[in-house]
């Protein structure tokens, strides 16, 4: 167990925690990405699907759906996935 403290001007606090352990993020079969600890890119039966993780749900997973044209753009690097999220206003 570590501890740490931290000052927030109203006095230290103390927190106590594990250290966690990094894995690296593993594609599944048939998806694809640049960077797959925040986003991948699939196709499944004819959709695309587009997921990443978001700060806004504090690293919970979005997805949507996005154009077969976007999801050849990706792949080509085109555009980043960062355009998706922009234009979809999720992450």
């Amino acid at each position: 167990m570590n501890k740490v403290i931290f000052n927030f001007g109203n006095g230290p606090v103390e927190i106590e925690a594990t250290q966690g352990v990094y894995k690296d993020p593993i594609l599944e079969e048939g998806e694809f990405s640049t960077d797959p600890s925040w986003w991948r890119i699939k196709e499944d039966n004819g959709k695309y699907l587009f997921r990443c993780l978001s700060g806004a749900l504090a690293g919970g997973e979005c997805k949507t759906e996005i154009t077969k044209e976007e999801f050849d753009k990706l792949h080509r690097g085109e555009i980043t996935a960062t355009d998706i999220c922009y234009k979809y206003n999720i992450g």
